[in-house]
C-alpha cells in the first residue's frame, strides 16, 4: 500500500467528522477513530488487528468486523489486503471523504446563523401521503461484507446485494411484534438481517430483522444526548465536537442508560461546559 499524504488537520479533521457522518453505529465510529488512531503518519502503515481493536474497545470480533465494513461501505476507510502469511487488513482512512463531510457542515453552519435552536425531529410535518415521499418508507442501505475479512467463523451473516437483480423473497417481521433477540448482546449489532431463531412465526417467512434490546437502549441514549446538546445552540454543540472522544461519547451514553439527563450532564462535567438553565 502506497504511503498516504496527509495535511495537518486531516487527523483531527476525521475524529469530527466520525462524530458528525449520518447513518453510522456507535461501534462503527469507535471503531473508526481506533483505525484513524493506528495510522502511521511518516510510514502510511495501519493495519490493526481484528483481535487487537476488539480487545481495546471491549467489542466482540464480529462487532467489529461488521463495524470496519460499515465504514468500509460509507467510503470512510479502505480495506487493503496485505498478503502475507498472517493475512490480515490494512486500512487506508479516505482523508478526502472526512474532509468533505467537515466543510459540508462548515456550509451548514454557516447558512443558518439564524437558527439558534435545533428543530425537534417529532415536530417535522410528515409528507402528503398522494405524494412519493409521503407513500414510500426510507429504508437504510443493507449491509453486506464487502472486506475480505479474515475468520468469518464467528460473523453474523448478512444478506449479499443482488447483483443480477433478481428479485428475493423476503418477509420481514416488525420488531415490536416479536420479543427482542437477547442471546447476541456482545455484538450489539444496529440493521442486521439475521435468520430468524424462533419457532413462533410464520414457515414462510425466511429472514427477519434481528435487532438486541442493548442495542436500542444503547442507540436511543445515544439519540437523546445528542438531541439534548444541540439543545445548547449550535455554537456550543460545534465546539462540543470538536472536544468529544470515542470514550467521551461512550461514557455519556451509559450515564444517559442509567438515568435520562445523566449523558449531557456529564458531557458538561467532561468538557467544563455550562448546563442551560
Amino acid at each position: 500500500m502506497s504511503v498516504a499524504l496527509i495535511r495537518d488537520n486531516d487527523v483531527a479533521f476525521a475524529y469530527k467528522a466520525l462524530n458528525l457522518v449520518d447513518g453510522l453505529s456507535v461501534a462503527a465510529r469507535r471503531v473508526g477513530a481506533a483505525i484513524i488512531d493506528h495510522f502511521n503518519r511518516k510510514t502510511g502503515q495501519c493495519d490493526p488487528s481484528v483481535d487487537r481493536l476488539a480487545t481495546l474497545l471491549d467489542m466482540h470480533r464480529a462487532t467489529v468486523m461488521r463495524a470496519t465494513e460499515q465504514l468500509h461501505e460509507a467510503g470512510l476507510i479502505e480495506c487493503v489486503r496485505h498478503g502475507s502469511r498472517t493475512h490480515r487488513n490494512a486500512y487506508l482512512p479516505v482523508w478526502d471523504k472526512f474532509n468533505s463531510i467537515v466543510a459540508n457542515w462548515a456550509a451548514k453552519m454557516s447558512g443558518n446563523d439564524d437558527q439558534s435552536e435545533p428543530q425537534d425531529p417529532a415536530d417535522t410535518p410528515a409528507p402528503p401521503a398522494d405524494t412519493p415521499a409521503g407513500t414510500v418508507a426510507r429504508m437504510r442501505p443493507s449491509q453486506s461484507h464487502g472486506c475480505d475479512f479474515d475468520s468469518r467463523t464467528d460473523a453474523t451473516l448478512t444478506i449479499r446485494r443482488n447483483h443480477k437483480k433478481e428479485p428475493l423473497e423476503v418477509n420481514v417481521t416488525r420488531a415490536h411484534e416479536r420479543k427482542p433477540d437477547t442471546t447476541d448482546h456482545g455484538s450489539r449489532s444496529l440493521g442486521l438481517w439475521n435468520r430468524s431463531k424462533q419457532t413462533g412465526f410464520d414457515k414462510s417467512s425466511r429472514v427477519a430483522c434481528s435487532v438486541p434490546y442493548g442495542q436500542v437502549a444503547e442507540q436511543a441514549a445515544n439519540s437523546r444526548w445528542e438531541y439534548d446538546l444541540r439543545g445548547l445552540g449550535w455554537v456550543a454543540y460545534g465546539k462540543a465536537l470538536e472536544q468529544i472522544t470515542p470514550e467521551i461519547a461512550n461514557e455519556a451514553t451509559a450515564a444517559e442508560i442509567k438515568r435520562r439527563g445523566d449523558g449531557l450532564r456529564l458531557l458538561c462535567t467532561r468538557l467544563s461546559m455550562p448546563m442551560a438553565h
